[in-house]
């Protein structure tokens, strides 16, 4: 009993921690609790909290994990993401946590076999479940080895990113869905075919602020080279969508990207990118203190200036 309460007030301390950009976990770990709460995920009535404070010390801290991670550790949340209800969730949050930015973790957690039981969970009725798979997915994939074994999942992810969903699943789908499309012909065709197309648009123009940034990653990354998928997502309404979010303070590499490539090869595009309101916007971004921003935004000039009036209002505009 005492040890579940000490478990407890782990989880609630390392929660506000998350949520307060605090260094619990770095002190935590520090105290030596790793190797217990290693020990806590093979006991049935602790391992989901167990899981749960995993996750939270190694939230949006590459210090700690690498001081978390642990062979022994990632074996037992693999075998924890087949375990019924909250368990595989909670082994699915630290998951996420444990890979976010991190090649080595996601190729050791990918090696013992993590991503098809990412993609099982994907189909639970839980969005909390749901959210944590499709986190987990999008970061797991910065490995190689993990994009290689995650085709079986384009199906599911594309789903999620329905309407019907909530925004929290939709956006961390989304978010999986860039990666997949990014340097992968194969995965892009895959996502395009399951109709992803709509449903990105769609949560480009009513998304929440994360959502409309990964879903215009993804549509950047699906046009790339692609004319039909650019035409389709014209089509679908995504070039107002796309300006529209030139005007948010973050987040605007993607966007310009995607602008850029409905534009290249397409002077019906072009004029619509214009009609958009883009050109000042754009050159603005071109002084952006982003490396990204900066080339997405000269990208997007690049494949505007072939219109020869586009071309003259970019000069007005003082892009030169």
């Amino acid at each position: 009993k005492h040890q579940e309460a000490a478990l407890k007030l782990m989880l609630l301390l390392t929660d506000a921690g998350v949520s307060q950009s605090a260094d619990v976990g770095t002190e935590m770990i520090a105290g030596g609790a790793v190797p217990k709460l290693t020990q806590l995920l093979s006991s049935d009535s602790m391992q989901e909290m167990a899981a749960a404070v995993l996750g939270n010390l190694c939230h949006e801290s590459p210090e700690n994990q690498d001081k978390v991670a642990d062979n022994q550790m990632f074996q037992k949340l693999v075998e924890m993401l087949s375990f019924p209800g909250a368990v595989a969730q909670e082994a699915a949050y630290a998951i996420w946590n444990l890979t976010v930015g991190h090649e080595k973790n996601s190729d050791a957690i990918a090696r013992l076999g993590a991503v098809p039981k990412l993609a099982e969970l994907l189909k639970s009725t839980s969005d909390i479940a749901q959210e944590n798979a499709a986190g987990a997915l999008m970061h797991i994939t910065i490995s190689q080895e993990a994009r290689s074994a995650i085709g079986n999942a384009i199906p599911k992810l594309c789903e999620l990113l329905q309407g019907s969903f909530e925004p929290e699943v939709s956006t961390q789908a989304a978010g999986a869905l860039l990666n997949l499309a990014s340097d992968s012909s194969e995965y892009a065709k895959q996502i395009v075919s399951n109709g992803a197309v709509p449903s990105l648009v769609n949560l480009v123009k009513d998304g929440p602020d994360l959502a409309k940034e990964y879903s215009a990653g993804a549509l950047m990354n699906l046009m790339r080279g692609d004319m039909e998928v650019a035409s389709n997502a014209a089509k679908q309404g995504a070039i107002p969508s796309l300006a529209n979010l030139l005007s948010r303070p973050s987040g605007n590499s993607e966007s310009l990207g995607a602008l850029a490539n409905l534009a290249s090869g397409s002077s019906e595009r072009q004029i619509l990118i214009y009609k958009a309101q883009v050109t000042r916007k754009t050159v603005a971004l071109l002084g952006d203190e982003d490396v990204d921003v900066r080339r997405s935004a000269a990208a997007l000039l690049m494949n505007l200036a072939p219109h020869a009036k586009i071309k003259e209002r970019i000069v007005e505009a003082q892009a030169l």
